[in-house]
């Protein structure tokens, strides 16, 4: 079970890093925040389930 929690938790951190990773190319490049999230954050989970 301690296995489940600890890819919920990197995968919760994945979609963390999107988030920041948005706000930033948002900032910076003026791009919409909701493309990059969903991106970013889809092709973290898609790395996830691929390990």
């Amino acid at each position: 079970m301690g296995f489940v929690w600890a890819r919920l938790i990197v995968l919760l951190a994945g979609w963390c890093a999107a988030l920041a990773t948005a706000l930033a190319a948002s900032a910076l490049l003026a791009t919409p925040r909701l493309s990059v999230f969903l991106v970013s954050g889809g092709l973290w989970t898609a790395a996830m389930l691929l390990d």
